[in-house]
């Protein structure tokens, strides 16, 4: 396994998503139990550490830190509720999985949980 697929699947887990489907998990999962989010996020850190940043811009997409316009947030929301996968609506829209997961829940589609 490359070091930046094994990032990916830690950064998911600590924030809660399936790193597969990019659904979010149960409340009642093992992995949404708070002393194993902390401890997710904080492999996730040592993590980034270890490899350092290059990690996250060898995987960088085109749009990758720019701002949303309306009409990209319309077709995300259309696409996202014909129940187009998480990795789809990514490599469609040039993002990172953890940004089209970002801005799904900004978009209210779905609540975050918490980190703390």
């Amino acid at each position: 396994m490359q070091d930046s697929r094994a990032f990916e699947i830690l950064n998911s887990l600590a924030q809660g998503f399936d790193p597969d489907t990019g659904e979010i998990l149960p409340r009642e999962h093992v992995l949404q139990q708070p002393d194993v989010i902390r401890a997710l996020g904080r492999a996730v850190s040592i993590f980034r550490q270890y490899v350092g940043e290059s990690v996250r811009a060898d995987r960088k997409p085109a749009k990758a830190g720019q701002a949303w316009t309306p009409g990209e947030d319309e077709r995300l929301l259309k696409s996202f509720d014909r129940g187009t996968p998480i990795r789809e609506l990514a490599a469609t829209h040039e993002r990172t999985r953890g940004a089209i997961q970002s801005r799904l829940v900004k978009l209210g589609r779905f609540e975050r949980t918490t980190n703390s």
